[in-house]
């Protein structure tokens, strides 16, 4: 229930795209803007069977969403 609470205001402020740098900025993970556009999208579906906090925030997003994200993100 712990992990649910702390994850919630993350999947609120995900569809917003730039919460996305509030992690990865270069500083903490990876630097989004460093990577392709494919591995990224890649990544996302990967990270849907998955279970960690992103794996939480990948579920969240539709294929528009990652659309979304794409023309944001990558090179």
């Amino acid at each position: 229930m712990k992990k649910i609470l702390l994850i919630l205001p993350i999947l609120i402020f995900a569809k917003n795209y730039t919460f996305c740098m509030s992690c990865h900025n270069g500083r903490k993970e990876v630097d989004l803007n460093s990577l392709k556009k494919s591995y990224i999208q890649k990544r996302l579906n990967e990270l849907k069977k998955e279970n960690s906090t992103m794996s939480y925030i990948a579920r969240s997003l539709t294929k528009e969403d990652i659309k979304n994200i794409l023309k944001i993100y990558g090179r």
